[in-house]
């Protein structure tokens, strides 16, 4: 009985150590989730601001002639689909991530480094479907929109010009799912925030201008002088960002960086590996 109680008594004790040790682990894992996610949600968060501060300029050319609100409208449809159309890449992206951590998991590099360069053999034909796609039917979706006259003008030439830049953002996509998969989170962020600030800038750039009138006039002995582009502007300044983004990514991938490197050995297909 004594040996009995002991043992009864003994055993709460025993059963409060793992709960007591498990909390220095559970701080430890959440602070390795934040370290992780963050970046993550950072790059997300900088390819949607591209967008949203796409629409936030063109409340600045909604006067004149114009209704109020008819480039904010037209540009804000026209930068929701292209957010769409992005998406596409994920097709290929979500299965990069995931065979690329597996193969990290392993410690086999040249694995991983085998899928990441077949991913984006993947995005050529990929981004040329959708330019295609888009360029195609940017006036049947204009019309699909309820938009007509200059605002169905806008949003299909708006369109027209962002869906060009998705022939090198899919690298950016799907170089930056690549690197997550090695659990390099902060230099796809960093590519992403040069995007947006060379949207932000070539677009406010371009839909201001540099004559007496613009807010921007004081950088024309700098700079030069010229006359706003407009709602053109905006499509423009997103065009040359996404056409930057994805050179960069092809730049850092080509040098090398966190064990993944482009090999033109392995930018062949191979029906296994794309499957």
């Amino acid at each position: 009985m004594r040996r009995g109680i002991s043992r009864q008594r003994a055993a709460p004790s025993t059963r409060a150590g793992p709960d007591v040790d498990s909390q220095p682990n559970a701080q430890t894992a959440r602070r390795q989730v934040l370290a992780l996610a963050l970046p993550a949600l950072g790059e997300q968060l900088l390819n949607f601001t591209v967008a949203l501060y796409d629409t936030f300029l063109a409340g600045y050319v909604s006067t004149g002639g114009h209704e109020t609100g008819l480039y904010t409208t037209t540009v804000g449809i026209a930068s929701y689909l292209g957010w769409l159309a992005s998406l596409l890449f994920a097709l290929v992206g979500t299965g990069t991530t995931a065979l690329v951590a597996r193969a990290r998991g392993r410690e086999d590099r040249d694995e991983a480094n085998r899928f990441a360069n077949r991913s984006l053999l993947l995005v050529a034909p990929l981004a040329v479907v959708i330019v295609l796609a888009l360029y195609t039917a940017a006036p049947v979706l204009a019309s699909r929109a309820g938009l007509s006259g200059e605002s169905a003008q806008t949003l299909t030439s708006y369109l027209r010009t962002d869906s060009l830049g998705q022939l090198l953002f899919g690298f950016c996509l799907v170089g930056a799912a690549a690197l997550r998969g090695m659990g390099d989170m902060r230099t796809p962020m960093w590519i992403l925030g040069g995007v947006n600030l060379l949207n932000m800038v070539v677009a406010t750039a371009l839909v201001f201008g540099t004559r007496a009138e613009s807010p921007l006039h004081p950088l024309a002995a700098l700079v030069g002088s010229w006359d706003s582009w407009g709602v053109r502007g905006i499509a423009l300044g997103t065009l040359s960002a996404r056409l930057a983004g994805g050179a960069c990514m092809i730049c850092v991938l080509a040098r090398g960086i966190s064990g993944l490197r482009l090999s033109p050995s392995l930018l062949i297909p191979d029906a296994d590996d794309l499957r």
